[in-house]
């Protein structure tokens, strides 16, 4: 469902000075020099409303840190309060922006706008029972798989479709629906000549990183453990990892991409059918208070798209790791990693 279908939906369920307003909505999108924000302008009751618009699809409870903190610049840069849109909000989502202060919508009439003299507020609609919404592929194992490339170096976009499916691990079959799924969805322009270029890159970028935690790293688990060397978590830079090509990722390479956090997890993402590691770091799986968290590789680490620093994951994957964590310290790093790293990934 697209912004346009949501705000006509959403304003139909709205008291009539509403209705009213809609008809004279104002709507521009890429207008703020935040990404590629929206801005939105309606008037009620001859008080004039304009909002920096936030709109996803979904939004998750891993989304609200990205929502405050384009809430915050759109306050801070453009003197603008923050819109959410989206299909559907639900109530614990709901509670959540009220309490930021953050003002939403939904297509199903609950709302929340709190601004200069007008307020209102209205919770509890819920889809329909056997109401389904199309599943995204994109957002899916394989979607996600092709974003971690694109987000990479937007170069890679115009790569042959077989190199993208070999160093991501697709098929080439996959590429091409998925191409299409964003055209469709506005998240990629394709010229004259077949040349093609990504847009929308900072909702991307925040739906790959909710992406990863919920739908893929899951799947790319191999176990957790204990070690029994006492001093692995404080030396672990010195572990000769290069030798089962493993990488560490999130507290572990966040400590060495940024000498800002000291892990109390480790974490480290080897070839799947690599074992020797268990062996050479002295670790016992466990259920309880583990040393170590191990993951497979989706990607190919050797590729040139990849490389970044020795023995270290890509810092799109350590930023989304830190990001969902809820710690503060790991959440200031994983800042520290995105003005570094990252931010380039939004122009």
């Amino acid at each position: 469902m697209h912004l346009p279908v949501v705000l006509k939906k959403g304003f139909e369920l709205l008291p009539p000075v509403f209705k009213d307003a809609y008809k004279s909505m104002q709507v521009h999108i890429g207008s703020l020099h935040l990404g590629q924000s929206t801005l939105l302008s309606f008037e009620v009751n001859k008080v004039e409303l304009k909002f920096n618009v936030y709109y996803a699809n979904q939004i998750s409870h891993l989304q609200l840190n990205y929502i405050q903190r384009d809430a915050a610049d759109a306050l801070k840069q453009a003197k603008l309060p923050t819109l959410v849109i989206s299909p559907v909000i639900y109530s614990k989502i709901a509670q959540k922006l009220v309490d930021m202060n953050i003002n939403y919508l939904d297509s199903l009439g609950n709302v929340y706008i709190n601004e200069q003299t007008i307020y209102l507020q209205h919770t509890g609609h819920k889809p329909q029972a056997g109401s389904v919404t199309a599943k995204s592929r994109l957002f899916g194992e394989s979607g996600l798989k092709l974003l971690f490339a694109l987000l990479q170096d937007e170069e890679a976009i115009n790569f042959p479709y077989r190199e993208i499916a070999k160093i991501v691990t697709i098929s080439p079959a996959s590429i091409t629906i998925l191409f299409k799924e964003m055209l469709k969805n506005g998240y990629l322009f394709e010229d004259y000549d077949d040349s093609k270029r990504l847009l929308k890159k900072r909702e991307l970028l925040q739906r790959w990183v909710n992406g990863y935690q919920e739908i893929l790293r899951p799947k790319l688990l191999i176990g957790v453990y204990q070690t029994m060397k006492k001093d692995l978590i404080r030396n672990f830079a010195d572990q000769p990892i290069a030798d089962w090509g493993g990488n560490w990722g999130g507290e572990a390479a966040a400590a060495l991409y940024t000498k800002y956090l000291v892990p109390q997890l480790l974490t480290m993402y080897v070839p799947a059918d690599e074992k020797s590691w268990m062996k050479k770091m002295g670790l016992i799986p466990t259920d309880d208070n583990p040393d170590l968290e191990v993951f497979g590789y989706f990607w190919d680490k050797d590729h040139p798209l990849f490389r970044v620093e020795p023995n270290l994951v890509p810092p799109l994957i350590v930023y989304a790791e830190l990001m969902a964590t809820g710690d503060s310290r790991n959440q200031e790093t994983a800042q520290k990693i995105y003005d570094e790293y990252l931010q380039f990934i939004e122009r």
